[in-house]
């Protein structure tokens, strides 16, 4: 029988919220709180300066929800007389909190890389490549060798990036040198996926200064789908979104059962993984062999909402608007002006989704002079006019 409670349940989070994957974690928690509640909440990030709760009997706890990231709160969770959920002991922390004899919820990191591959491989891409986190912790061996089996299943080769000595996994700076010469001497075009988005976004920055095009020459996808990082890149960065949410959800029901003294025998093994890929500009499906096409679509990019025509990219590329159009054709099967109504047109769906703009101050923004013009062009591609697009975006 359920142990009745008298009072609000006073559960501590030791998470940082500075990675998405925990963000998510703590929406999970709190979800369940408010349908099955109500906790009273502790949480704490490990940030400098913060007043932590080392000693849980201060606070009178009834359970703990922990990631633990330091020492101190090893120390802790270890030393806890309550119940207890740990998620992620990566590495070392695996002997402090063994599977078997803990409350855990766990990435299924092998799962994310063969989930990750499967992407890939949908868009048919010949040559592949990892890129592992800069510490090369076991999560990310567990993530590099799921992606690799996964392509080696399929008959393809992956190149992996990763054993980086001391000084580079500390020091950035030295470490883009490395990456730059891996990226550079890797065959193209290529399917990369990074161990999470922040390495993503270090590629993709790498990439630009290498003069290499993503996603036409390397196609970039990150884990975990933080949105703010993800979006801040050039291009935005594709990512997997995790089923963190829903793992942590499952994780404080079993916490809540533990609390009113049931389910408290075995110890239970949640697992968490890939929901689904979240795709942006920087795995474009296009592949693309033509170098003089991917400079031309850059060049496009850049000066779309730019009054430019299909002269200046020809003098752009420094050939004949005759072997452009052909060259364009052969890759796209498109016109140059095709492409840059295509590109302009993205940035009008966008503002007209995002803002309260006239469509007259779009039409300007956009590149166009001629409102009358713009709307003929939209109306063509989106078979229904802006005013109409707009109205039907307010309904949804």
């Amino acid at each position: 029988m359920s142990k009745i409670l008298t009072r609000v349940p006073r559960v501590i989070v030791l998470l940082s919220t500075a990675f998405k994957v925990y963000r998510d974690s703590l929406k999970g928690i709190i979800h369940y709180a408010h349908l099955h509640g109500p906790w009273e909440f502790h949480i704490l990030e490990g940030r400098e300066a913060e007043q932590s709760t080392l000693d849980l009997k201060t606070w009178n706890a009834d359970g703990l929800i922990a990631c633990v990231f330091n020492d101190d709160y090893c120390k802790t969770v270890l030393q806890a007389e309550i119940p207890c959920i740990i998620l992620d002991p990566w590495d070392h922390r695996q002997v402090l909190f063994p599977l078997d004899q803990y409350n855990i919820i766990l990435c299924d990191s092998h799962a994310v890389g063969k989930a990750a591959a499967d992407f890939f491989l949908r868009q048919k891409f010949k040559h592949y490549g990892y890129v592992s986190e800069a510490k090369n912790a076991q999560w990310s061996r567990e993530r590099g060798k799921g992606f690799a089996s996964q392509i080696q299943a399929a008959g393809f080769q992956c190149h992996i990036y990763e054993n980086h000595s001391r000084r580079e996994q500390n020091d950035w700076g030295l470490e883009q040198k490395q990456l730059k010469q891996w990226l550079l001497g890797l065959p193209k075009p290529i399917a990369l996926l990074a161990a999470m988005d922040v390495r993503g976004r270090q590629v993709i920055e790498v990439c630009r200064s290498a003069s290499l095009s993503v996603p036409y020459e390397i196609a970039v996808l990150g884990v975990d789908n933080d949105e703010l990082l993800c979006e801040s890149t050039n291009p935005p960065l594709s990512s997997m979104l995790m089923t963190m949410e829903e793992a942590c959800f499952e994780g404080a029901a079993l916490l809540d059962r533990l609390m009113r003294k049931k389910d408290i025998s075995t110890p239970t093994l949640i697992h968490y993984g890939p929901k689904e890929a979240v795709v942006r500009r920087s795995t474009n499906p296009k592949i693309i062999a033509d170098k003089l096409v991917i400079q031309a679509l850059e060049f496009i990019e850049v000066n779309a909402c730019v009054p430019i025509n299909v002269s200046d990219v020809v003098k752009f590329l420094g050939i004949s608007r005759r072997s452009a159009e052909m060259r364009f054709h052969k890759e796209l099967r498109h016109t140059i002006l095709d492409e840059i109504h295509r590109m302009r047109l993205e940035k009008v769906v966008t503002f007209l989704k995002q803002t309260n703009l006239s469509i007259a101050e779009i039409s300007r923004i956009a590149g166009y002079n001629n409102e009358n013009y713009l709307a003929c062009v939209f109306r063509k591609h989106m078979h229904m006019s802006m005013t109409d697009f707009r109205n039907l975006q307010s309904e949804s």
